[in-house]
């Protein structure tokens, strides 16, 4: 009983669109971060992933701003949740790569003034 109580809020923490809203902004904050990092590769692969996640998350706070039915209100929710998600899976693996990057520009240099 304790436990449902505990995940009830959780989930409901989590279900404002409020909240998904303010953790797009800071999940971006930390993607702006990271491109600017120089030895990072830029890919215009991951960048238009980026930009199509970001359009389809305004495209549902759009929609969940609107007059819709409550139950479509969930679902945009939802899909900003996973939205969020996915974004941070690919920021949690970029700073899981960063010192393989690192090991490896130091190899490539050390191969050249050989």
């Amino acid at each position: 009983m304790f436990q449902d109580g505990i995940s009830g809020v959780i989930f409901s923490f989590l279900g404002s669109a409020y909240i998904q809203i303010v953790i797009f902004f800071l999940l971006g904050a930390f993607f702006v971060k990271h491109r600017r990092d120089p030895r990072m590769v830029v890919s215009g692969v991951r960048l238009i992933r980026v930009i199509i996640l970001l359009m389809t998350f305004l495209y549902l706070t759009l929609t969940w701003g609107s007059l819709i039915v409550p139950s479509l209100r969930a679902i945009s929710v939802f899909g900003m949740f996973i939205i969020n998600i996915y974004l941070f899976y690919y920021l949690l693996l970029a700073r899981m790569e960063r010192p393989y990057r690192d090991t490896l520009t130091a190899l490539s240099q050390n191969l050249e003034k050989d």
